[in-house]
């Protein structure tokens, strides 16, 4: 019997917010458009390929099919890593001393990809690890969703995303032509500003479409 769970792992930029409700997402049209098939979703705020190493992400589930929606928390380029922990103390010291620290970094401080919360060949490890895991299990295909273009405010805020994101993409396209169960979508390659909420960065309903057009056609 074929198996119709389908797995579907992310990160933020899968999930509802306070400008758009759960079903604007892709997530639930998606689910309602192919109701023979049993969608499970296990996203989570700031997520990392680091997590995908985790069998809650995978073997606990044993899917037939997965969506992975991963990838911008790993590549954006930071003002530290996330996992320092001299900004850990900062971030919890009294207001009148962290907001008048990160003012000053943010001034006189570039964002680098070397502070990127997972590097590239990290990115790479995680992913293909999982994809060994999967053919083991005997998944049928993952659908890899492209890290999107983000929106103006995005891009000037942190001007070296793009290239960073540019970096990480190419290792989707890498695994695809490598493992044969791997299929690549890039919904988001020609987004604008009326694909994003104010922050440049997570989709609105357009947005959300624009993913669930692409992933329709694959079931």
């Amino acid at each position: 019997m074929e198996n119709k769970i389908v797995l579907c792992v992310g990160d933020s930029l899968a999930m509802p917010r306070e400008e758009v409700t759960f079903k604007s997402t892709w997530f639930y049209l998606l689910s309602l458009a192919k109701n023979n098939y049993h969608f499970v979703h296990n996203f989570r705020r700031a997520f990392t390929t680091d997590m995908l190493l985790s069998k809650d992400f995978l073997e606990n589930y044993n899917p037939g099919i997965v969506i992975l929606q991963v990838g911008i928390v790993d590549c954006a380029p930071r003002l530290f890593k996330s996992s320092s922990t001299f900004i850990k103390l900062i971030n919890r010291t009294p207001k009148f001393i962290n907001e008048p620290f990160w003012k000053l970094i943010k001034k006189h401080k570039k964002r680098s990809d070397k502070n990127a919360d997972v590097s590239l060949e990290n990115f790479k490890f995680n992913l293909e690890n999982f994809i060994k895991r999967a053919v083991k299990i005997n998944i049928e295909k993952i659908i890899l969703i492209k890290i999107q273009k983000p929106g103006l405010k995005m891009v000037n805020k942190n001007p070296y995303i793009l290239d960073s994101i540019k970096k990480y993409n190419s290792v989707f396209d890498d695994l695809k032509n490598k493992y044969n169960l791997i299929i690549v979508i890039n919904p988001l390659n020609f987004a604008d500003e009326n694909d994003y909420v104010e922050d440049g960065y997570h989709v609105n309903q357009n947005g959300f479409h624009k993913v669930f057009n692409d992933l329709n056609p694959l079931f």
